[in-house]
């Protein structure tokens, strides 16, 4: 399971407004793209942190001018970045994915040791199920917080380009 978070231009007619000059399009996907980047950024600086994957899964897509997208997966093979910021309900987890979450997050080594701490974890998330992250509900909040300023700093290229001046 993937997330996948659209930045675009709203309203949907602004470049249509914008007198769809060349200029204009380029300076407003400009903005989005800043956006989409800042999004990513703070995406990834929030995210859990085990074995480095699901952070570098956080990437900005360009779709089509003026449109990007944010990507959070967690790792091809097993895409679990919407379980991290959504939470689960109470499950049990895969065996081996805990025992190597116990072996790399709480360093552990001895194979017993393994087993007995991850049936304890996997019996907490069998009770409890995982709780929520909001890794990118919290980059979105952050984000949202600076947004004025991002757009204030590419505003002056979005008058040149429709005044040509």
């Amino acid at each position: 399971m993937r997330i996948d978070v659209d930045v675009r231009t709203n309203p949907p007619d602004l470049l249509a407004r914008l007198g769809r000059t060349q200029q204009a399009t380029v300076a407003v996907d400009g903005v989005v793209k800043a956006v989409a980047h800042r999004l990513a950024f703070h995406a990834k600086r929030g995210a859990p942190y085990t074995t480095g994957a699901l952070r570098r899964s956080v990437v900005p897509h360009q779709l089509r001018l003026t449109e990007w997208e944010v990507v959070a997966v967690g790792s091809e093979e097993k895409p679990y970045a919407a379980y991290m910021e959504f939470g689960t309900r109470p499950h049990w987890p895969p065996r081996e994915a805990i025992e190597n979450w116990v072996r790399i997050k709480l360093n552990i080594h001895s194979a017993s040791e393994i087993r007995r701490v991850a049936y304890l974890v996997s019996r907490a998330i069998a009770r409890r199920g995982l709780a929520p992250r909001y890794y990118m509900k919290q980059a979105f909040e952050t984000i949202s917080s600076v947004l004025k300023g991002l757009v204030a700093r590419h505003l002056p290229k979005i008058i040149r380009a429709i005044t040509g001046r």
